[in-house]
């Protein structure tokens, strides 16, 4: 599995040592605009800059060059955000996971969007999940099982154009295709309680956001 590690231009949202993790864990390394500075200041040389390349800094971007990063500008001007055009470019080179980093501080309408791609992106050929030491968000559509801790918070809400059935197992509240409709978020706050958990979303998908107790 080739797994791409997305730098986007969010705050800061986890530690040096969590991002240099994820960095050793990763075969290709995405700076999306802005998202070489915590590259440039964690000393990880990215093998891809990607964006319109408004909001990076010309001493980042001075230093992306010299250290020979592949760089791909477009225009500020597009119907794509930096963090789609992205994805298109990992789609198309084959990778097989993506995590986005430095995804969930800064405007909320971004982290909107960047949810809205998942939705987009996420599918049976490519997994993609944004993550920070704190949380992991990602989609199901079908059913998928994660190794988990008893005791961890998970909220599991419908996402996309169709109401899924919603079946949850290995958690204190379990559903059995139960229809999930958009207008009741029953599924927040609920509680994992063993070490493997399963959600399955029947005609529909579902968006989770897993409170990580350790990473």
């Amino acid at each position: 599995m080739k797994t791409a590690a997305v730098f986007l231009g969010g705050k800061k949202d986890s530690s040096k040592k969590f991002f240099r993790k994820i960095v050793n864990i990763s075969d290709f390394i995405v700076a999306v605009d802005s998202g070489a500075e915590y590259l440039r200041k964690i000393e990880v040389v990215p093998d891809l800059l990607i964006g319109d390349l408004d909001s990076v800094s010309p001493e980042t971007l001075n230093w992306c060059v010299s250290n020979g990063v592949e760089t791909i500008k477009f225009p500020h001007e597009k119907d794509e955000t930096d963090t789609e055009l992205a994805l298109i470019e990992l789609n198309n080179r084959g990778f097989n996971r993506v995590i986005l980093l430095t995804a969930t501080g800064g405007r909320e309408d971004h982290f909107l969007a960047t949810l809205m791609l998942l939705l987009k992106f996420s599918k049976e050929e490519m997994e993609v999940k944004i993550l920070s030491e704190r949380v992991e968000i990602g989609l199901v559509h079908g059913s998928k099982t994660f190794s988990a801790i008893p005791g961890e918070t998970w909220s599991i809400f419908p996402f996309g154009s169709l109401v899924p059935g919603v079946t949850l197992k290995g958690f204190k509240y379990e559903l059995e295709n139960r229809e999930m409709a958009f207008d009741q978020p029953f599924g927040i706050s609920n509680t994992a309680t063993a070490n493997e958990v399963t959600i399955a979303a029947e005609k529909g998908k579902v968006i989770y956001f897993r409170w990580l107790k350790e990473f």
